[in-house]
């Protein structure tokens, strides 16, 4: 018959008493042979050596006289009542501990609620490993959406894609005359939802004859949000017919409330895409449409990319005029949803688990305190009998109930952590719905709390084991304190100042980015300006100059009201999220491919748009009245524009063409000064200038932007509502918002993370001083006699002060130096967050290690007192 493998005794012979050990195997044996032949040799083998090695956490008898058929959990349930009973004599320490934990899993829970659904699941569609997104790349290597007929090819040519489904933004309108609205929506191929794996709760998806001319205005699929919100859960909505920017268009599904729109956050309903080649926007170059595709099962990741770059490869040599480089830029969705939130969530995590350590290592040095204090304690009970083995059982039970009540609290910590998160959390951070306090949380709170309960209770509990009953009754004093103890407790509070000094740096370099960035100008004066989107649809405003003549009437009916000091409506608004870029080149310099042609930001302005929005108009004139669609041509163009392509020529008076060959040469007019578009932190954009009644096609969506008070420039929306109601009131307002709100949202990414860092920062700084401050006070007490003498032998106070303030900042130094190297490589990963700050600012490491060697001191006052009131004689008396 086969026997367990064998185990060496000197595995259990110094956990062990003698008949447990003895019981244990003999235990062990008998299940192992009634697995081996359940389960095989290899479970069984597995199954014995995990019973076998984790025998220390298990009370098990210690005489022949205590054997018996009492399960091993009742004496592990006395030993938890047991470290209830010492926790409760000693309040103040077991409160401080259980905070001090409390406050390190708090805040991993809470950032574990955030990772979990964003970086850690994945996107929810099933088999969301298989979903890719398909982009053109340009000269530069940037990526760019594709055109239709791209998108065709891609289709039709692809060996290695199950589907692929193309989509664009859309913004209906939903209502009638008087309380219109407009809505966030996509038009998509009819593959999109099959693409996604998802479909309709209700009704039907989209179907090959949908998407097409015939069916693009006819058919729409609704979100559960605006199911329930609009058409109060409705069950009969499947094929109601409703108005959507003037068109009557059936309902024919409802997607399920479960299904989260991650390509389009905000998207309330889908339409069918509906192009056909030879429609306007269904070209190869209108590159305006976002493409996904889910790859074959038997594909990979690294054989579809060689299939696709091989198609772009063709298409190259097909159409060389049309594509700038060969191969498309292609991501996993899941990295393309998390890739601009992941940098910021992943420096949050490192800063959480630094202070967890920070946490864990306060605690160790608190339970280290403690077991000095009863090391008396542990010796006696040592001669008594008890071997090594439950005294430190009894020690890391000890540490582990007090760590579950920390992780009891520290449950609620994260619940009111996850509250914080969700109100300072940046747009563009994905999933933030599914962010919330759940069971996966609250397990992974407990997890880490046994997990950091074990790591703080190994050091205690190896000091009771090593507790001595001779050299205490030797010492003549109740506690007796070992140099290894007292270096090791000296140790972990240079560890903790190392740490506290990385997270403060961390947080001193984001405060400074922060500061840098709201320095910068973005171009324009962004006090007293809010502005209002608004969008013309349906029959009235088929004709452009209908829609000239709307905007036109708007911006002189807000003008004249009163405390309005300047109106104009833009097409596309700075800092905003707009993104509506055109090739560019001159008339003199046009390249064989257009695809090679710089590319620049196009703004469709009325007369006056400089002057309210603060832009500085540099050389020549602004747009006036008389660039009307009947005058030549016209543009202005920034300066950043005007030194790249005229370096060495006048800009005014040049000819350049923004678009494809069928738009105009415009003649520069005036150069303005540069504004942000894209972001605070992205400068050097091309921009161009021309007036709105000069666009061939006319935009229907323009924004109107007020200037009025400093202060409060919203005082003046209700009036502008009013006038526009006046002009027409089927035109919606989607969107209120003032300039200085944007430029504030564009720093947003940044201001989370540093609030974040501050805050763990000041808990690290807090604990290293708590921790700081616990050793030295435990070194006066310990040193009191020694003190005394010294005293006795003509020591000044001061010189005592100076000696406890010299082994505090001893202690500080050795840690900021330690701190400052682990900082050097750990602020590398905060460089994508930083603006202007380099990671290795002098600057901000100075003024962090100033700070620790400050708390230090103040730290170190209270010991340092105490022991400058030592009194010699009480001392000599007691020896």
């Amino acid at each position: 018959m086969p026997t367990p493998p064998r185990i060496p005794t000197r595995l259990l012979a110094h956990r062990l008493p003698e008949a447990a050990a003895e019981y244990l195997l003999g235990d062990l044996e008998e299940r192992y042979q009634m697995i081996l032949a359940e389960r095989g040799a290899g479970a069984a083998n597995r199954w014995y050596w995990w019973q076998a090695t984790t025998a220390i956490f298990r009370p098990w008898p210690r005489t022949d006289a205590d054997m018996g058929t009492a399960p091993w959990w009742n004496g592990l349930g006395r030993e938890v009542r047991h470290g209830l009973r010492v926790a409760r004599r000693a309040p103040l320490f077991s409160t401080l501990v259980v905070l001090t934990f409390a406050l390190g899993l708090g805040a991993a829970g809470a950032i574990f609620s955030v990772l979990n659904p964003v970086l850690l699941q994945g996107a929810p569609y099933p088999d969301a490993e298989r979903l890719i997104s398909i982009n053109d790349p340009d000269m530069h290597g940037e990526m760019h959406n594709i055109g239709y007929l791209t998108y065709r090819d891609i289709a039709r040519e692809n060996h290695t894609l199950e589907r692929l489904a193309a989509m664009s933004y859309w913004t209906p309108i939903l209502g009638g005359q008087g309380d219109a609205s407009q809505l966030s929506g996509q038009r998509v191929t009819s593959d999109f939802f099959p693409t996604l794996g998802v479909q309709p709760a209700l009704g039907r998806g989209f179907l090959p004859e949908d998407d097409s001319p015939a069916g693009r205005n006819t058919v729409v699929i609704l979100s559960h949000a605006i199911w329930q919100a609009r058409f109060a859960g409705d069950s009969g909505i499947i094929g109601r017919t409703i108005q959507l920017s003037d068109r009557a268009v059936t309902v024919i599904g409802v997607m399920p409330q479960s299904f989260e729109s991650l390509l389009a956050p905000t998207a309330e309903l889908w339409a069918p895409l509906g192009y056909a080649d030879g429609d306007g926007f269904a070209c190869r170059d209108c590159r305006h449409l976002r493409v996904i595709a889910r790859r074959k099962a038997d594909a990979s990741l690294a054989t579809t990319v060689a299939d696709l770059n091989q198609l772009s490869a063709n298409l190259v040599q097909l159409y060389p005029r049309t594509y700038a480089v060969a191969g498309f830029v292609i991501t996993p969705l899941h990295e393309l949803l998390v890739g601009g939130v992941r940098p910021v969530l992943l420096a949050i995590s490192v800063a959480v688990a630094l202070l967890l350590l920070i946490a864990c290592v306060n605690v160790t040095n608190l339970f280290l305190g403690r077991a000095l204090v009863r090391s008396g304690e542990f010796a006696v009970r040592s001669a008594l009998g008890a071997g090594s083995v439950p005294l430190v059982r009894q020690v890391l039970i000890e540490a582990l109930v007090l760590s579950v009540a920390g992780g009891i609290l520290g449950v609620g910590i994260a619940y009111g952590g996850i509250k914080l998160l969700l109100g300072l959390a940046p747009t563009g951070v994905p999933r933030l719905a599914q962010v919330t306090m759940n069971g996966s949380v609250i397990g992974f709170v407990f997890v880490l709390a046994t997990v950091t309960g074990m790591l703080a209770g190994i050091a205690p509990a190896i000091s009771a084991r090593r507790a001595n009953l001779g050299g205490l009754l030797r010492s003549g004093s109740r506690n007796i304190v070992g140099r290894t103890s007292r270096r090791l407790r000296a140790a972990l509070v240079v560890v903790e100042v190392a740490l506290a000094l990385m997270l403060l740096t961390g947080a001193g370099l984001l405060l400074r980015s922060l500061g840098k960035l709201l320095e910068v100008s973005p171009g324009f004066e962004a006090q007293g300006l809010v502005s209002l989107a608004l969008q013309t649809y349906g029959s009235r405003y088929q004709e452009d100059g209908a829609v000239h003549r709307y905007y036109a009437q708007v911006v002189e009916r807000v003008r004249g009201i009163p405390g309005v000091t300047g109106a104009a409506v833009v097409s596309q608004l700075p800092l905003s999220g707009d993104y509506d870029k055109y090739g560019i080149h001159t008339e003199t310099a046009i390249t064989l491919n257009p695809g090679e042609d710089p590319d620049a930001f196009r703004y469709g302005v009325s007369p006056g748009y400089l002057e309210t929005m603060g832009i500085p108009l540099i050389r020549g004139r602004d747009m006036t009245a008389a660039d009307d669609s009947a005058a030549s041509p016209v543009m202005m163009i920034n300066a950043t524009m005007a030194k790249r392509l005229f370096p060495a020529i006048d800009p005014l008076g040049q000819r350049v063409r923004v678009g494809g060959d069928d738009s105009p040469f415009r003649t520069i007019v005036g150069i303005v000064g540069d504004v942000r578009q894209q972001g605070l932190d992205v400068g050097g954009e091309a921009q161009v200038y021309m007036p709105s009644v000069q666009n061939p096609f006319a935009d229907s969506r323009m924004v109107l932007v007020v200037r009025g008070r400093a202060d409060d420039p919203t005082a003046l929306v209700p009036a502008v509502r009013e006038a526009l109601r006046g002009i027409d009131p089927a035109v919606p307002i989607a969107t209120v918002s003032t300039m200085t709100s944007y430029v504030s949202q564009n720093a947003a990414t940044r201001r989370f993370a540093m609030t974040l860092f501050q805050l763990f920062g000041v808990a690290a700084l807090s604990l290293a001083a708590l921790g700081l401050y616990g050793v030295l006070a435990a070194s006066v007490i310990e040193r009191t006699r020694e003190i005394g003498i010294r005293s006795a032998l003509g020591a000044t106070r001061w010189r005592i002060l100076a000696q406890v303030a010299d082994s505090a900042l001893r202690l500080t130094g050795l840690g900021v130096g330690i701190g400052l190297v682990g900082a050097l490589g750990g602020t590398a990963m905060l460089r994508s967050l930083l603006f202007g700050v380099a990671p290795t600012d002098h600057l901000t490491f100075a003024v962090v290690g100033g700070l620790l060697l400050l708390v230090a001191l103040l730290a170190a006052s209270v010991p340092a007192w105490r022991a400058a009131a030592v009194d010699p004689a009480v001392v000599l008396r007691e020896e």
